[in-house]
């Protein structure tokens, strides 16, 4: 007993160390299995932990980058932090970053009776969503750009999801590109119309077409187009609309079937073939942001709203639109209990009892 004890100590240690001067400076998983504890070490940490678990196992991952393998079982996947502010770095917090030299797949089967969860880490690396019955993402960050050396030219990595996926979800993430196509390289004009997706207070950009079956709370949506002849029955709340094409206005439209609730967009077009309540289009994004000093990808925004816009543009539930209204306002900071301190006596008393003493801090 208390061997594994001691073990999970260990493991929180490792994962969650605040100090500004880390206790452990390589990656380490923790996987954990019927409440026990083992850890792997370097950057093939994920990979080696993935190969031990089994479903419904967690794998916590420290602040460090890890090499990227295909995700395989429904497992908990549990990162650190995706991103860190000023504030985070300072308590000696550093992200989780899953890294690919090309790309990496996520193919749970059909079978599986344990949903994927993907929590507080940054991929840099083109995914792939081949399959899975249900995957769910808290808090994760997907960016990837490729730099070819040789024609010295940026080539953009996308998160790419097939049409074996039932259901995705994402709460309080930032996905730049992601591609709903059906075909492996993206470049089919065939959407993937059997999926479903859920959008939480995240700012999202796709490649292309927008989704046939979606719902958004509280989002920020950059590009997307709206293709001919696929039946759409999205549901937009409280959302910001932040791209326009002059050239092709009709790329930014929400479609026909769709509804759109207490929406702002820059779009003078976004609203027209949607059913729509209490929206706003054509409004600039100098009035929505402050876009000096705003983070801005491809459409997506993750900065606040300027004062001025939060107390103007407010959503069904009387709070601001955007993703910092809502239940579940969008932040960097990971929901799980954090570990503050943690000492351990290097003895037994003379009963033969251990000394250990935990604090540990909620940031909800």
């Amino acid at each position: 007993m208390k061997k594994i004890l001691l073990i999970c100590i260990l493991a929180m240690i490792a994962v969650f160390n605040l100090n500004a001067e880390p206790l452990v400076s390589v990656p380490v998983a923790t996987l954990t299995h019927d409440g026990v504890a083992t850890q792997f070490y370097g950057a093939n940490a994920l990979a080696n932990a993935h190969a031990a678990a089994v479903s419904g196992d967690i794998i916590t991952l420290n602040g460090g980058t890890f090499t990227a393998c295909d995700i395989t079982k429904g497992i908990t996947l549990r990162g650190a932090c995706m991103l860190t502010n000023t504030e985070m770095s300072e308590q000696g917090m550093k992200s989780s970053i899953i890294r690919g030299n090309s790309e990496f797949h996520i193919k749970v089967p059909k079978t599986e009776t344990h949903a994927l969860t993907i929590e507080d880490c940054a991929l840099y690396a083109q995914v792939y969503i081949d399959s899975v019955p249900e995957i769910t993402m808290r808090r994760v960050y997907h960016r990837y750009y490729y730099l070819n050396s040789s024609t010295n030219s940026v080539t953009t990595i996308y998160m790419g999801i097939r049409p074996n996926v039932d259901k995705f979800e994402a709460i309080q993430c930032s996905f730049y590109q992601i591609a709903t196509y059906s075909s492996a390289s993206g470049a089919s004009t065939s959407t993937n119309t059997s999926t479903t997706f859920n959008f939480t207070n995240s700012a999202i950009s796709f490649t292309g077409y927008l989704p046939a079956h979606v719902t958004m709370d509280h989002c920020v949506v950059g590009y997307w187009r709206t293709p001919s002849g696929i039946e759409y029955d999205g549901v937009f709340s409280n959302c910001v609309f932040t791209y326009y094409s002059t050239s092709y206005p009709s790329y930014s439209q929400l479609p026909m079937g769709c509804t759109a609730l207490n929406c702002v967009a820059v779009n003078s077009y976004a609203f027209a073939l949607c059913t729509s309540q209490n929206c706003q289009s054509n409004v600039s994004l100098s009035t929505l942001y402050n876009t000096t000093s705003s983070v801005y990808e491809y459409g997506c925004y993750t900065s606040h709203l300027t004062e001025e816009a939060a107390a103007t543009y407010l959503g069904t539930d009387g709070t601001e639109v955007g993703i910092y209204g809502g239940l579940f306002p969008y932040t960097l900071m990971p929901d799980n209990p954090l570990v503050t301190k943690c000492d351990v006596a290097n003895k037994t008393t003379e009963d033969g009892k251990l000394k250990v003493e935990i604090e540990v801090k909620s940031v909800q």
